[in-house]
């Protein structure tokens, strides 16, 4: 069942040509409901977080998916370590860049301080 809500949520994506919030908030509730047995999703739903987090012309999609990070990083805990280099690129993009807001870089830092605590001494 949890694969065929992946898919649905990438379709949703695929289709709009871009990340939307809605498809975050179901991906979210997917991250809740499944917990660290999200980690089996990441490879095919990770791309369009990285997506969202690029994305400067939305910022809102952008700070959802740096939340997004910092709820992976709190279920996976040690396994966010296998996924922690694509995230932290994008969320290194977004404190570097001039065109994100401050609140949207706060966002970011915050995601990268839960990958930080999630994967200790692998950070």
């Amino acid at each position: 069942m949890a694969g065929n809500i992946i898919q649905l949520v990438k379709s949703l994506f695929d289709y709009n040509q871009k990340v939307i919030q809605g498809g975050q908030l179901v991906f979210h509730a997917m991250v809740v409901v499944c917990e660290k047995n999200i980690e089996g999703f990441i490879q095919q739903i990770g791309p369009y977080v990285v997506a969202a987090i690029d994305n400067f012309n939305d910022e809102n999609c952008a700070r959802f998916a740096c939340g997004l990070v910092s709820d992976l990083s709190n279920y996976l805990e040690k396994g966010m370590q296998y996924f922690a280099h694509d995230f932290m690129q994008s969320l290194n993009k977004v404190l570097k860049s001039e065109d994100y807001t401050t609140d949207t870089k706060v966002h970011a830092m915050i995601a990268v301080g839960d990958i930080c605590l999630a994967i200790e001494e692998q950070f």
